[in-house]
C-alpha cells in the first residue's frame, strides 16, 4: 500500500518549466512527423476500387424506406410519451388526468 502511495506521489509531482517546454517541443515534433508519414502513406496507396459510382448506385429499396420510417415513428412517439409521462409525474398528474 505504501509503494502505491509513493508511486502516486512521484507521478503526480508538478513538471518544471524546462520539462514542460521540452515536452511541448517533443509533442510538436512528434505531431509533425506523424502527419508527414501519414501524408506519404496516403499518397502512395491507391485504395480499393469502388463497386458503384453515382450513376450505377442502386436506389434504396422501398422495404428499407418503410423500415426506416417505422423505426423513426416508433422512437419519436415513445420519446414524446416519455417526456409527457415525466412532466405528468412532476405536475401531480394534472396534464393527462388521474
Amino acid at each position: 500500500m505504501c509503494i502505491v502511495a509513493l508511486l502516486t506521489l512521484v507521478a503526480a509531482r508538478p513538471l518544471r518549466e524546462s520539462n514542460a517546454m521540452h515536452r511541448s517541443e517533443f509533442m510538436q515534433v512528434k505531431e509533425n512527423t506523424v502527419q508527414s508519414v501519414v501524408a506519404q502513406e496516403w499518397d502512395s496507396v491507391d485504395g480499393p476500387t469502388p463497386m458503384f459510382t453515382k450513376e450505377t448506385m442502386p436506389a434504396v429499396p422501398p422495404t428499407l424506406e418503410c423500415v426506416i420510417n417505422l423505426a423513426m415513428q416508433y422512437f419519436i412517439v415513445y420519446t414524446l410519451l416519455a417526456f409527457i409521462r415525466t412532466a405528468n409525474a412532476f405536475t401531480g398528474h394534472s396534464m393527462l388526468g388521474a
